[in-house]
C-alpha cells in the first residue's frame, strides 16, 4: 500500500498489518449495523462496486477478499478521518450522529472521486461462486420461494439480489424459478400419478391454470399432453 491508500476488509477475513519506515496507519473497525444503516440507504444504493462490496460481504467472506482505493494525498478525505477520530475519542455530545454523518460523507467522496482507482482481486471467480450458490438455492427451494425471501436469506436488498442474478447468470430470478418448477413438474408427470392440479401445487403454483399456461410455453404442450406422449413412448419401446 502507498500514501492515501484505503483498504476495506470484510468481516471474517484473516489479515495482518505490517508498518515500516515510520508510516502511519489508521485502522477503523465498523460494526455490521453501521454498514447496513449506510449502504441500505436508498441514497447509497446505486450501481457501484463499493455498495456491492458491502452488501455482498455482510454475511459472507471469501478468504482474502478486499477492496482498495488509491486516493493519493487527498487532504479532504484525511480531514474527514481526523474528525471521525476526534469524535470517537472525545465522545462529544451527539457524537454518534456526527460519526454517522462523517461516515456517509467519507464513502460518498470515495465513490465520487476514486471509483476508477479501485483494486479488487479475484472478483470474477467469487461472483461466479456466489451466483452458483444462489441459483442452487432457488432450484432447491422453488416451491414457495420469493425474491424477498431469497434476498433476506443472503442479507441483501431485493433490488441488489435481482440485479446480481441478472448480471451473473444472464437470467432473471423469475426465469430461474420457472425453469426449476417446470423441470420438477415434468419429473412428477413422468414418475407419479398425481393429477395436473396436484402437480401444480407441488411445484409452487396456487392457480393450476397459470401452471398449465406456463408449462405449455415451456414444452409446447399441456401437462396432460406431455404425460400422454410419455405414456405412448413407453408403450412403443416395450412392445
Amino acid at each position: 500500500m502507498h500514501l492515501g491508500d484505503f483498504c476495506l476488509i470484510p468481516p471474517g477475513v484473516s489479515h495482518k498489518i505490517s508498518v515500516q519506515n515510520q508510516s502511519i496507519v489508521i485502522v477503523m473497525i465498523l460494526s455490521s449495523q453501521v454498514i447496513e444503516n449506510t449502504f441500505r440507504n436508498p441514497a447509497f444504493y446505486k450501481d457501484n462496486l463499493l455498495s456491492d462490496f458491502f452488501l455482498h460481504n455482510m454475511r459472507f467472506s471469501y478468504g482474502n477478499d478486499n477492496l482498495t482505493f488509491h486516493t493519493g494525498n487527498d487532504q479532504e478525505l484525511r480531514n474527514i478521518l481526523i474528525q471521525m477520530m476526534l469524535e470517537s475519542i472525545n465522545k462529544y455530545r451527539e457524537y454518534d450522529a456526527v460519526l454517522s454523518a462523517y461516515f456517509s460523507l467519507f464513502f460518498a467522496k470515495l465513490i465520487r472521486h476514486y471509483k476508477r482507482t479501485i483494486d479488487r482481486p479475484g472478483t470474477g471467480s467469487r461472483k461466479a461462486s456466489m451466483a452458483m450458490e444462489i441459483t442452487s438455492y432457488i432450484q432447491e427451494n422453488h416451491t414457495d420461494l420469493t425474491l424477498h425471501a431469497l434476498a433476506e436469506r443472503y442479507h441483501y436488498t431485493p433490488e441488489y439480489t435481482s440485479r446480481f442474478i441478472r448480471e451473473t447468470t444472464g437470467k432473471t430470478f423469475s426465469e430461474i424459478l420457472t425453469d426449476a418448477r417446470m423441470k420438477h413438474a415434468a419429473s412428477l408427470l413422468k414418475s407419479t400419478n398425481l393429477t395436473v392440479t396436484e402437480v401444480a401445487y407441488q411445484v409452487g403454483y396456487e392457480n393450476p391454470e397459470n401452471f398449465i399456461r406456463t408449462f405449455r410455453r415451456r414444452y409446447q404442450k399441456t401437462p396432460t399432453g406431455y404425460r400422454k406422449d410419455l405414456s405412448r413412448e413407453y408403450h412403443r419401446q416395450n412392445t
